[in-house]
């Protein structure tokens, strides 16, 4: 063969190789026009927003976490739990709340973490959404565009195995 075969043969070969590249990312084009929606957010909210995290087991327990974030800074988190009552009609009751301000933060344990939404980006992009084996993987954007849910699980698991963040709202203030 000449050198110009031989040449064209493993130019052909390379491109073809890193083609095929795998993407280690799952939901990218998704996350990319999500993750634009929250800079266009975080740009007209001037970084001060408040976000709500929900928490729910099929056992009937839940809870909610509101973060507000001021000047981009988390400067305060509030919590409530729920779960079922005493008695025969099983209504679900505040178990739990708590409050916690700019000099608490972290002061109690339990709820979501106390992190800005640029933060759930990342940790979305760098953890949540990675393909893993034997994992699903979601991705939902229904807060006018911006993250919503987003993690994984492992197939087969039937209760209570999502690894990841649902957000129910998210307000400029």
């Amino acid at each position: 063969m000449n050198a110009k075969l031989c040449f064209l043969i493993l130019l052909l070969g390379t491109i073809l190789i890193t083609s095929c590249k795998k993407d280690n990312f799952e939901y990218g084009s998704d996350y990319n026009k999500s993750y634009k929606a929250w800079k266009q957010f975080q740009s007209s909210s001037n970084d001060n927003y408040r976000y709500v995290v929900y928490s729910g087991s099929v056992f009937g327990f839940s809870s909610q976490t509101t973060i507000t974030v001021e000047a981009g800074k988390v400067t305060k988190r509030s919590y409530v739990q729920k779960g079922y009552g005493s008695g025969t009609n099983q209504e679900i009751i505040i178990t739990g709340s708590w409050d916690e301000t700019a000099t608490t933060i972290n002061s109690h344990q339990g709820g979501a973490s106390s992190i800005t939404l640029e933060e759930v980006y990342q940790k979305a992009k760098n953890d949540w959404l990675l393909k893993r084996e034997k994992h699903i993987t979601y991705f939902e954007a229904k807060n006018d565009g911006m993250i919503s849910s987003c993690g994984h699980w492992e197939d087969g698991c039937q209760d209570d195995c999502s690894i990841g963040i649902t957000i129910l709202s998210i307000e400029k203030i």
